[in-house]
């Protein structure tokens, strides 16, 4: 499912691949002010189509939800998409939050920023890769902004145990059988799942800079149910916290 969104909770959704050009589609959404786009039934064949709608018609977004059915190309495609959105928004320089789920489990979310412009008023240059910009702004996100991140993550409500994915239960209590708060069970998660699907034993901290590269690879690993995604983080105000809720994989810069 792909998703562009603004702040607004207006609805469009499309069941079947886009067929028609982007500018007919923009055109009737303005119409109807409609600022939510949602795709389903995406593959890795139709994917490409929807990248070009989201990088035309949409990099405007504040928020902009990307992921595909093909989770073995998933990787691929998501950075594929936050090279052309940074592109675009790199020509206002204004922020966008790019979350990735499959499903209803949500597998990243990344708040992206422009860098900042070098010294010239013709023009605003960015040589950040794709893979440097995302990994950059994992640290960048959390290290600034006096701490708003860690604290939008920190105050995250309570989830019940038995909402969360089954592959994490058992794992969310720690040794002595004390109540975890979320972000502590996100943590406990997220090393146990990297440690039986990804390479090397990832350790996820209050400092989501803290994720260690292994085989020149950035790793942070956390799903959540995306029916249990607080919806305060979809919001533009308080994604900054939602970089805690990721799996992905980068090229470390």
């Amino acid at each position: 499912m792909w998703a562009a969104l603004t702040g607004q909770v207006h609805d469009a959704i499309f069941t079947d691949p886009p067929t028609r050009c982007s500018a007919s589609i923009r055109h009737e959404l303005a119409a109807a002010n409609v600022t939510t786009l949602r795709f389903e039934h995406l593959t890795v064949e139709n994917a490409p189509a929807v990248a070009a709608l989201l990088v035309r018609g949409f990099a405007h977004s504040p928020l902009v939800q990307a992921s595909g059915q093909d989770t073995s190309n998933r990787p691929k495609n998501f950075l594929r998409i936050c090279d052309e959105i940074a592109r675009a928004e790199a020509e206002t320089q204004r922020p966008v939050s790019i979350v990735c789920y499959c499903g209803e489990t949500v597998v990243a979310a990344i708040h992206v920023r422009p860098p900042a412009p070098v010294a010239s008023k013709d023009t605003v240059k960015n040589e950040w890769t794709a893979s440097n910009r995302l990994s950059g702004c994992l640290a960048y996100t959390m290290e600034t902004q006096n701490g708003r991140g860690r604290r939008a993550t920190l105050d995250l409500p309570e989830l019940s145990l038995t909402t969360v994915d089954p592959a994490f239960r058992g794992t969310l209590v720690d040794s002595q059988g004390v109540k975890q708060s979320l972000y502590q069970r996100m943590v406990a998660a997220a090393e146990h799942e990297a440690a039986k699907y990804w390479r090397g034993i990832f350790s996820i901290s209050n400092d989501i800079s803290a994720a260690r590269h292994i085989q020149d690879k950035w790793t942070v690993v956390v799903r959540l149910p995306y029916s249990e995604f607080p919806p305060q983080l979809i919001v533009d105000q308080t994604i900054d916290g939602a970089v805690n809720i990721c799996v992905h994989e980068f090229d470390r810069p």
